[in-house]
């Protein structure tokens, strides 16, 4: 996917899993994979940058993971949220990434990077999670 003006990839929701295997993404006017709605995921959910080129997804509404469901970022994957977004985590959230792979949850804004763009990642009673 390359040399278009918008997002490289836009998902309407984060409530499905497209198939993404070894795309190429560059020179577009964003070089990410654009997650637009809010809501509760009524699924499993992989976030996969590998398979985005390696690429960032951007939450652009806040998210909760479903009970009993679970929201999987794999290693070297970055998720950049929009100001004012959060993720809340009712299911399971596992995130495991490594030295040379590391995970990344932060802000989407490309202007100015601190604190107080985005909200949190929450974990509610009874859910679970692993983020290394």
């Amino acid at each position: 996917v390359d040399r278009n003006g918008g997002w490289a990839v836009v998902q309407s929701t984060l409530d499905m899993n497209p198939a993404y295997e070894g795309l190429s993404v560059h020179d577009n006017g964003r070089d990410a994979v654009y997650v637009g709605g809010t809501g509760t995921t009524g699924r499993d959910v992989v976030l996969d940058g590998g398979a985005v080129g390696g690429v960032p997804y951007v939450l652009a509404g806040s998210w909760t993971v479903g009970v009993g469901r679970a929201l999987t970022v794999t290693a070297g994957t970055a998720v950049r949220f929009e100001d004012n977004v959060s993720l809340r985590v009712d299911g399971r959230l596992v995130a495991e990434g490594g030295a040379t792979a590391p995970i990344t949850f932060t802000t989407a804004s490309t202007t100015t990077v601190g604190p107080g763009r985005w909200y949190y990642i929450r974990f509610a009673s009874g859910s679970s999670g692993v983020m290394r």
